[in-house]
């Protein structure tokens, strides 16, 4: 039992008064004189020291009703099971880092030190969360699970938890750990304790994501203790693949055809980083299966974007490893083997032309060269003309302009069926042939004849995906001459925006047709319409479109640990999967269109035979930043670390903070138990009986005090 008030409490001491009264003797209230006394027995009266308490039963009722009554005014209560530790317990969550870079050399061991230096701090009424963290969150230890345990030996249980815990090779999401551990300390299953307090045990490398950060409002209770592991990071470079075109200007369409078909003949583009405060600035790269080197310098803090050492044997997979540095960790780059997927691309509209600059067919047949990826087939036809045409091998369908109404149904049946379309809007439209394809009915297209820019891009979706780093994602030297503006896309539920118009009008939409998908244009790529066709990122941007259409969202360039490898379309049934670690994994591609067991480094294989397919997979780009985080980062995003326990006013500490929350905890307990009520109707009903009882005993004196006369 607690108390609100607990030095009301201190007035039981009152029991002393009846006590002392009832020591009283009360002299006789009447005198009988008799005039003579001896024949009486003298009595001598008793010392004080033995005097004996009378009238016990009195005396209890008097105690009783001044200790409920002090009870009464100290406010009791009861802590709910949640919230009856020891008074001033602690709410831990040691959070530990597993992710790639704690793979360096003496790190884990450190992690260990830690750890057990973290739980002695935890007594043994605290509680305690154990997870640890790469890319995402994983619990260990919950609380339920810690209070299972039996006092005295939870300790020795938490310590043989990391016992079978080691690195992986995925990236670090610090946020999300952050925000996890946070939310498992202020969820009901952890109790309301005064403190609550992350211990994290991380090298705290600066490449760590902190998006999450950015999303959550920090608890002020939640107090983050930063314990790194110290681990080298001076002197490295890191090794990881570039995208493949990086110019933000082009001089002609020929030079980034030939651009890709260097790529097709096995150029291997690469972008190595310095750490900051390096020493050390000359590094060389060389294949695993010996060959050229290439040898070049990078500043320190600095990056840098080049070739590779051209491959001597490209129907391989390859290993480029990097040399030079004082860090092997990142230094190692996995490439699949390139092969080769027929794309065959049907293109439907009125007057097409390959001869004529004002036609989209002029730059794009220029642009679909063959690569080591694709080998594009480009079909033309015009819309009256459809019926005529084998959509059934069809990758995708490029649409430029309305479509009668023959030709809408053919392609409404087509991507219903599992087809992927391309809708470039051009000057008149007026949305009938989107409705068709699934757009809303309420969706309207108006021409604009303002220039405008592109903005709001998600670089998440696979169309834009190969443009995400910051190198390459500036799209603001594209100037669109005209557009059309759509109504109505914010009533289709399953639209996806993927970049708007100056002014917030959507220039690219995609959405779900059953089983297929459309992916609307608000303008075309010729001159008259912008300036798209002419700019460097049109190449990449039409075979990251082939990718999207075949179902291949991540290539073999793009994946990192972690992510997922897509079905291609002819992968049917169980295929084998062989790891790095020579491991074979079934993975069922009809049950299963997406394959998630990439956890290493290194060349997944999928498949036998002819049809197997390599897919690369490497370290996520920002392991390599190895540079300890500046902790002002967290501080910034919210986070409320243990050297700045003060509030923001600094006129509470963290001890004063928790003592008024327990204090606002404790009243909203005794507000709904409301005990005070009942101990004021037991001390109602003892001064009851106790007024009847001494009104009773008082009567009954008063008759034997009475004088009795005798008939002589």
């Amino acid at each position: 039992m607690n108390f609100l008030f607990p030095l009301f409490a201190l007035a039981a001491a009152a029991v002393a008064i009846p006590i002392l009264l009832h020591f009283r003797r009360q002299p006789p209230q009447k005198v009988v004189p008799f005039s003579s006394l001896m024949f009486l027995e003298q009595t001598p009266v008793p010392p004080k020291t033995r005097r004996k308490l009378e009238d016990w039963l009195l005396l209890a009722l008097r105690c009783l009703a001044l200790i409920l009554l002090a009870l009464m005014f100290s406010r009791p209560f009861v802590r709910s099971q949640k919230t009856a530790f020891a008074e001033g317990g602690v709410s831990w969550c040691i959070l530990v880092d597993t992710s790639a870079s704690m793979h360096r050399e003496e790190v884990w061991e450190q992690v260990e030190e830690k750890y057990g230096v973290a739980l002695e701090q935890v007594g043994e009424a605290d509680a305690l969360l154990v997870a640890t963290f790469d890319d995402h969150p994983r619990l260990l230890l919950d609380h339920e699970a810690w209070e299972k345990v039996p006092v005295g030996t939870r300790r020795v249980a938490a310590a043989s938890l990391l016992q079978d815990v080691e690195p992986t090779w995925a990236g670090t999401n610090l946020g999300e750990a952050l925000v996890f551990a946070a939310q498992q300390l202020s969820s009901e299953g952890t109790g309301k304790h005064g403190e609550r307090r992350i211990v994290l045990i991380s090298d705290v490398q600066e490449g760590a994501a902190l998006e999450a950060l950015q999303s959550t409002s920090w608890p002020e209770h939640v107090i983050v203790d930063v314990d790194p592991v110290e681990a080298p990071w001076k002197n490295n470079f890191t090794l990881t693949a570039a995208p493949p075109v990086t110019e933000e200007a082009a001089a002609s369409l020929d030079a980034v055809p030939s651009s890709m078909n260097r790529e097709g003949q096995g150029q291997v583009r690469v972008r190595v980083t310095n750490s900051r405060d390096s020493e050390v600035e000359k590094f060389s790269l060389q294949w695993s299966t010996s060959g050229d080197v290439v040898e070049a310098t990078v500043p320190s803090g600095g990056s840098r974007i080049l070739n590779a050492p051209a491959r001597s044997e490209l129907a391989t997979d390859g290993q480029l490893n990097l040399r030079g540095d004082g860090e092997s960790l990142d230094n190692h780059l996995f490439v699949a083997k390139p092969i080769a997927r027929p794309a065959r691309v049907v293109c439907v509209g009125q007057g097409l032309s390959r001869n004529e600059t004002v036609s989209p067919l002029f730059y794009l047949e220029r642009a679909l060269k063959p690569t080591a990826a694709f080998l594009p087939e480009l079909v033309v036809t015009n819309s009256s003309e459809l019926r005529g045409v084998d959509l059934q091998d069809a990758d995708v369908v490029m649409l430029f302009g309305e479509a009668p109404e023959a030709a809408r149904e053919i392609l409404q049946n087509w991507v219903k069926a599992g087809g992927a379309l391309l809708a470039v809007a051009a000057s008149g439209d007026r949305g009938d042939t989107l409705r068709a394809l699934g757009a809303a009915p309420e969706v309207k297209l108006k021409d604009v004849e303002e220039d405008a820019l592109l903005q709001d891009l998600d670089f998440s979706h696979p169309l834009l995906r190969t443009f995400a780093e910051s190198g390459v994602r500036d799209f603001t030297r594209i100037r669109f001459w005209k557009h059309r503006t759509i109504e109505g896309v914010e009533g289709m539920k399953n639209a996806a925006v993927i970049a708007r118009f100056e002014g917030g009008s959507p220039a690219w939409v995609e959405w779900p047709l059953e089983k297929g998908r459309v992916l609307a244009m608000m303008a075309g790529w010729q001159p008259s319409d912008s300036q798209l066709a002419v700019a460097s990122k049109f190449v990449p941007l039409l075979y990251s479109l082939l990718d999207w259409a075949q179902g291949s969202e991540l290539s073999a360039q793009s994946l990192v640990v972690g992510d997922a490898i897509a079905a291609q379309p002819s992968w049917k049934g169980v295929l084998p999967v062989k790891r790095p670690d020579g491991r074979t994994e079934n993975w069922n591609v009809d049950a299963e269109k997406m394959w998630h067991g990439t956890d290493m480094p290194g060349i997944y294989v999928v498949g036998t035979g002819d049809a197997a397919r390599s897919v690369a997979v490497n370290l996520a780009p920002n392991e390599g930043r190895l540079a300890p985080m500046d902790m002002q980062r967290l501080a910034d995003a919210g986070v409320k670390l243990k050297s700045t326990g003060a509030s923001a006013m600094g006129t509470k500490t963290e001890a004063e903070e928790a003592a008024a929350e327990r204090r606002v905890e404790d009243s909203e307990h005794e507000q709904r138990q409301k005990g005070w009520k009942v101990l004021l109707l037991a001390a109602l009903l003892v001064l009851f009986l106790e007024t009847w009882l001494a009104g009773r005993r008082s009567r009954g004196v008063q008759m034997r005090s009475q004088p009795t006369t005798q008939a002589a």
